[in-house]
């Protein structure tokens, strides 16, 4: 028999079918035709004027947070989706808010624009460190504009570096120009087969980039330890954990949530051989039951 929750449940997304056929069906149309005559009115501009445009006319818009205010940067389609990204991860926010306390330090590796990076630092009033490592140049633009934006300059430190598993120089794949833009190639080799599969993207434009192993680079740079590490890397999650060592032994360190990737050539055993051995145990798993990629948090034993 089904239940009345089941029931109103099926009704529920019956509804949202009908929204989504009617939005296709009759403001779709409406907005090409919008776009298109803005897209017409931007090509008849001169040159120094839509320069002046770009520069002045900053676009935000607020992070979807319900306890608080917290702008970010919009520059490009996939910058506005991550104004959602804390609904699209609610479980990361959830630890997030939750977990990390003043006087904690947060690495947000894989930060993009900063959703996550921001929520650690308005979350504690400020009063956690946050290390926000983005290697994609666009992104990273984009989050130093976002971290000013907030006040959030010397509290939140943006760190245009990629991670791997030794230090040196490499190649970085990129998979768009685009700030926001998720599953880059990175460093992933071409023989990763599987993953860039995975990922669904392919190689545009490829950067000569110095890459650190975390170690090497905490060492050098004398950054603070981590409390909290979140990492997401689009496949080249086992490259930085194994650069990590050090890090990952560090008996501060509570909490570590690594995206993983599945399928040929995935990361799973990786990534759980290298955290068992570091003294942490899984705790939860979140979109388990993607084919293509899952959360899964560790905490120290």
């Amino acid at each position: 028999m089904i239940s009345y929750i089941q029931m109103v449940g099926n009704f529920d997304e019956k509804i949202k079918n009908v929204s989504r056929r009617l939005r296709r069906r009759f403001f779709s149309p409406l907005q090409g035709l919008v776009e298109g005559f803005f897209a017409l009115v931007w090509s008849m501009l001169p040159l120094k004027i839509k320069a002046n445009l770009l520069e002045k006319d900053s676009c935000f818009s607020r992070l979807n947070w319900q306890r608080g205010h917290i702008l970010m940067g919009v520059n490009s389609y996939q910058a506005m989706r991550r104004l959602d990204a804390l609904k699209s991860e609610p479980y990361t926010a959830a630890w997030i808010e939750n977990d990390i306390m003043a006087g904690d330090v947060f690495y947000d590796i894989g930060a993009s624009t900063g959703p996550f990076s921001l929520l650690a630092f308005a979350s504690t009033g400020g009063k956690a460190k946050v290390y926000a490592f983005e290697p994609v140049a666009s992104s990273f633009a984009l989050l130093v504009g976002n971290v000013s934006i907030n006040d959030a300059s010397g509290l939140v430190v943006p760190l245009k570096i990629a991670l791997a598993d030794r230090t040196g120089f490499t190649s970085f794949a990129y998979g768009s120009l685009s700030a926001g833009t998720t599953k880059h190639p990175g460093l992933l080799p071409p023989t990763a087969f599987g993953i860039l599969k995975n990922l669904g993207t392919r190689e545009i434009f490829s950067e000569l980039m110095y890459v650190w192993a975390l170690d090497d680079f905490v060492e050098r740079a004398k950054i603070l330890l981590p409390t909290h590490v979140k990492i997401d890397v689009d496949g080249s999650e086992v490259g930085v954990l194994s650069g990590a060592r050090k890090v990952l032994s560090n008996p501060n360190l509570r909490l570590v949530q690594v995206e993983v990737r599945k399928g040929d050539g995935g990361t799973v055993e990786g990534v759980f051989t290298i955290m068992r051995d570091a003294g942490f145990k899984l705790i939860a798993k979140y979109r388990d039951e993607s084919q293509r990629a899952a959360d899964y948090l560790f905490r120290r034993t």
